[in-house]
């Protein structure tokens, strides 16, 4: 092709077709330069789909992984549920029960009580997306903006590690009052010369019974973290599916 153009501009210079001969290189010129135009054209088409790919890519497994969450927060909720039962529980036993009963009204449920359920986000798929590409390449403003205020919310701190805290207090307080004599007896077969049940009465130790309050408090405002949680999983799920 390049020959051939070539030719007609050697025939022109050879008639002495001056005029022509750059009429012709002018229209030359032109159609190099649409040439060009075209295929960066096609060139930045071809990017903007390979972005659109992998933007959908992204947004496939970030929507996944705020399912799995969805279910991560139910669960949560479900168990904290429990623990308030439990923490009920001990009260409403503790106001009609003699001093002899109170171990193990808190020893029954102290399994319960001694741990706790923390929700953090599954951030693999927007940390792939951050790692491998750039947030810019999620075209929609809005959802971006959604993305980042949820992945960098401080889920380990605030009233989740409160919860974290007040249990631990609660299981380095109840362990050593609930150590009495006949838990060591039933588990290990041994008599040791330190208060029995009978001795220990928690069910008037003000320190046991804020901690119970204290924790059932927090329970109620983990709760509500992970309510609005659940809304702001459900916003960003419902924009993803729009995209």
């Amino acid at each position: 092709m390049i020959k051939f153009f070539r030719k007609i501009r050697q025939n022109l210079l050879m008639e002495n077709k001056t005029g022509k001969y750059f009429k012709y290189a002018l229209g030359e010129i032109a159609l190099v330069v649409i040439g060009i135009l075209i295929a960066l054209q096609i060139n930045n088409w071809n990017i903007k789909t390979i972005d659109a790919k992998k933007e959908k890519t992204y947004l496939i497994e970030i929507k996944e992984n705020l399912k799995t969450d969805l279910i991560t927060i139910d669960s949560t909720l479900i168990f904290n549920k429990t623990k308030k039962e439990a923490i009920l529980n001990v009260l409403e036993n503790f106001s009609n029960s003699t001093s002899e009963n109170d171990v193990m009204i808190v020893k029954n449920k102290v399994f319960t009580l001694g741990v706790y359920e923390h929700f953090f986000p599954n951030d693999l798929g927007f940390k792939n997306l951050i790692s491998a590409e750039n947030i810019t390449l999620i075209r929609d403003i809005e959802l971006r903006k959604l993305l980042l205020k949820f992945y960098n919310f401080d889920f380990k701190g605030g009233i989740q590690e409160r919860m974290r805290l007040v249990t631990r207090d609660f299981v380095d307080y109840t362990a050593p009052v609930i150590s009495t004599k006949e838990l060591f007896k039933n588990m290990y077969n041994v008599t040791l010369d330190i208060p029995s049940n009978k001795n220990v009465e928690l069910s008037k130790d003000q320190q046991l019974l804020s901690l119970l309050w204290i924790m059932d408090t927090v329970i109620d405002f983990q709760n509500n973290l992970l309510l609005e949680t659940k809304k702001d999983i459900q916003k960003l799920i419902g924009t993803i599916e729009n995209q």
